[in-house]
């Protein structure tokens, strides 16, 4: 999963990229591939990745349309399903920056981009993608942004690369 969302400020929504196999960040997620694990790979040994996917389509109908979940009054999500109003462009529009703003193109085949003489790493699904490096209030703390959203901290104080947010204490 890319990531899944939670409410923000003025009834936005944001996506909230999170680690794998930490449900203390995002016990939704983790939830979910439990259940997915035992009631798709619990009973049959796969042959290869095709048979993989046709369980998994089998399985997604029974889950969104067949199978009850207690979060929502043991109703399928297909029940409360209601598609969006707004239309979703053909394209994502691409980011804009200020002429003023520190900017890097990070590769399509690399996740890192090039800052004060050292590469960070940024997350995965920024590849391609080009983001602003705007300095913090602390001396040294940069934030990597993707349009207005952060997704990322530069900590030229540390020896480490860059933090994700997901990983933020």
């Amino acid at each position: 999963m890319f990531g899944d969302f939670r409410p923000c400020r003025h009834d936005r929504r944001e996506v909230i990229h999170s680690r794998p196999y930490h449900p203390q960040g995002r016990g939704k997620n983790e939830r979910f591939h439990r259940t997915l694990d035992q009631e798709v790979f619990a009973f049959e040994r796969f042959a290869d990745q095709a048979a993989v996917q046709r369980a998994f389509d089998r399985w997604r109908d029974v889950y969104n349309f067949e199978r009850p979940h207690e979060g929502i009054a043991c109703q399928a999500p297909a029940d409360r399903y209601r598609p969006s109003a707004r239309s979703m462009p053909k394209t994502t529009p691409q980011a804009e920056y200020e002429e003023r703003e520190i900017v890097r193109s990070v590769l399509a085949t690399k996740d890192y981009v090039s800052f004060s003489g050292r590469l960070w790493k940024v997350p995965m699904a920024f590849r391609g993608e080009r983001l602003a490096i705007r300095p913090k209030h602390k001396d040294g703390q940069f934030g990597v942004f993707f349009g207005s959203h952060q997704i990322a901290e530069i900590d030229l104080t540390a020896p480490k690369t860059v933090r994700h947010l997901s990983q933020q204490p």
